[in-house]
């Protein structure tokens, strides 16, 4: 994860075709997209709009049909006891 100097947190992925990037382009902006920078022709585009920042981290499938991040939905923890799980 890197940090531009107005501390707002990007996150990337790079690949064979380029570089997945998320980073939140207007703070009042309630979406945060997901962009590929693409080596082949050094074009960006854009491939997803996520609801929130990623936590940690954005990661790409080898096919880049794919894409997994991590994110906080909450920032309680619960701990769950289930009995008969199988």
């Amino acid at each position: 994860m890197a940090q531009r100097k107005d501390n707002a947190k990007f996150h990337i992925h790079c690949c064979g075709s380029g570089i997945y990037y998320a980073s939140p382009s207007d703070p009042a902006a309630h979406t945060v997209p997901v962009s590929l920078y693409r080596f082949a022709d050094g074009k960006t585009v854009e491939v997803a709009q996520l609801d929130r920042s990623p936590l940690l981290q954005i990661s790409v499938s080898p096919d880049e049909k794919w894409l997994a991040f991590t994110r906080l939905d909450s920032s309680i923890d619960d701990l769950m006891l289930v009995e008969n799980f199988r």
